[in-house]
């Protein structure tokens, strides 16, 4: 796959309306890596996204940015969906429609944090998978776009973490808890 040299218009878009979330300007490179990565790189982890650019920093950086930067998701969440409200095209409408959509992502393995044994009423049958919840948005208009997500988790994994206690939170570079925890959606 050829390297990328500049970000796509859409990254570079979103950059500009959600950059102000970002202390600075090396913060909003990695967004920007990190969203151009989910877009163009054939494997979707850090090291994949790191290897689809022509000029890059060690890939540690951005999964330090992702895991312990000081940037807070609840404000990202709010920008991404502020964003559309500026086109009447995707702007909320009476007429629009919210469908919910719990989804099975299937794994050959157990390894995966939150894996499970669950039942595909599709397949009619029990497979190992991680179940999410994913909401939309569908516009009069006909596109769409995500509204919230979620990662369920077996309802003995979450007795289990909150027999654990709550866990020591990492700290980001500004000496600061990390703001990314995981909540608990039992199924």
């Amino acid at each position: 796959m050829p390297s990328l040299i500049e970000f796509p218009t859409i990254v570079q878009q979103a950059v500009e309306q959600c950059g102000a979330v970002f202390a600075n300007e090396p913060a909003r490179r990695h967004f920007a890596d990190y969203r151009t990565g989910l877009l163009v790189a054939a494997k979707k982890n850090v090291t994949g996204i790191n290897a689809a650019f022509a000029q890059t920093t060690d890939p540690s950086c951005l999964n330090t940015w992702l895991t312990q930067g000081d940037w807070d998701v609840r404000a990202l969440n709010r920008q991404r969906l502020a964003w559309p409200q500026r086109d009447p095209a995707t702007r909320y409408a009476p007429s629009g429609i919210i469908p919910i959509d719990n989804t099975l992502v299937d794994h050959a393995g157990k390894l995966s944090e939150d894996v499970g044994y669950f039942w595909d009423h599709a397949e009619q049958r029990h497979k190992i998978a991680h179940d999410y919840l994913l909401v939309n948005y569908v516009c009069p208009s006909g596109k769409h776009y995500a509204l919230e997500f979620r990662r369920f988790r077996k309802r003995e994994d979450c007795a289990a973490i909150r027999a654990a206690g709550p866990r020591p939170r990492r700290r980001n570079s500004g000496g600061r808890p990390s703001r990314r925890t995981p909540s608990c959606v039992v199924s």
